[in-house]
């Protein structure tokens, strides 16, 4: 469990919100000075040799601090449509870095096995609900509770992403009703008291939820996550990484909530098709750019 634990990180995001309406979004946060900081627990993502540490955390953490105009947009924002002054912070153990916004994907599969359940009853939401006054995450549009927001690390934490993904995307082995697993992160942020980092709970797979094609994109667990672990590694009973802790489905009425997973093949495959995104959306700037250069020149 150790490799694991080394790529489970606390991500705190931080930005002005003089009336603390991005409080309101949240399980818990801090509000000082003007300022709100949201906590949330995520994984390092795997990346290319010398690239940037990236880190994948639940993007209804990030999408409170978008501009308005942006949100409608979602996922397809960058670091230009956050508000002015959002600050990012990763920590892994002792290790502290800061981070840059670099955008945020859909897990489709995902996406389609969470509509599929929730459109079979609408007295089951997305998110956690909170005490009255506080309207929650549960108000998000719905693919927000099927992303995850990308943060490249400025600086090093321990290293742990490639040996815990290598082989993810073609597990020989799909998860079984029954099977036990093991979620880690960190419960209430950096509200919590530092023994509360990269905590471990246990429980099962109760069931699988499937699009409506028959793929799964989801799996129901009865363990009980905390607030604010949501976007931690799931490992199974010999350590390997089978997920991410997805979001919470919530039952309106009796207050009921079950955790979810995410599998890691169908991360791995969404967050391949986003980085292919970026990179060609790098080369048509710049290519534009070479464009108006000549233009300008001649």
């Amino acid at each position: 469990m150790a490799l694991l634990e080394a790529c489970a990180v606390l991500v705190d995001a931080s930005g002005p919100d003089p009336r603390q309406v991005k409080a309101n979004y949240a399980a818990f946060h801090e509000a000082k000075d003007g300022i709100t900081t949201l906590s949330a627990s995520g994984t390092l993502l795997p990346t290319s040799e010398g690239a940037h540490q990236l880190v994948g955390l639940p993007a209804s953490t990030v999408f409170p601090f978008l501009r308005q105009s942006a949100r409608s947009a979602f996922p397809a924002v960058t670091a230009e449509d956050l508000i002015p002054s959002v600050r990012f912070r990763v920590s892994s153990g002792r290790h502290s870095c800061d981070a840059h916004f670099k955008g945020a994907f859909t897990i489709a599969s995902s996406l389609a096995a969470q509509q599929h359940l929730l459109n079979s009853s609408h007295e089951w939401c997305a998110g956690r609900l909170l005490a009255p006054g506080a309207s929650g995450n549960a108000s998000y549009p719905p693919a927000v509770h099927a992303s995850l927001a990308v943060l490249e690390v400025q600086g090093q934490l321990p290293q742990g992403a490639e040996a815990t993904w290598s082989n993810r995307e073609h597990a020989e082995e799909p998860l079984r009703q029954g099977q036990q697993v093991w979620a880690c992160g960190t419960p209430f942020g950096s509200m919590s008291p530092r023994h509360f980092q990269s905590c471990w709970v246990g429980g099962h797979i109760a069931n699988a939820v499937h699009d409506k094609d028959g793929s799964t994109g989801l799996h129901l667990l009865d363990l009980y996550s905390l607030p604010g672990m949501e976007g931690g590694p799931i490992a199974d009973s010999s350590g390997a990484l089978v997920g991410l802790l997805g979001p919470v489905l919530s039952h309106t009425t009796f207050q009921a909530q079950v955790s979810t997973l995410i599998p890691a093949a169908s991360v791995l495959l969404s967050l391949r098709q986003w980085l292919q995104q970026t990179a060609a959306s790098k080369l048509q700037r710049a290519s534009l750019s070479m464009q108006l250069c000549d233009f300008a020149t001649d």
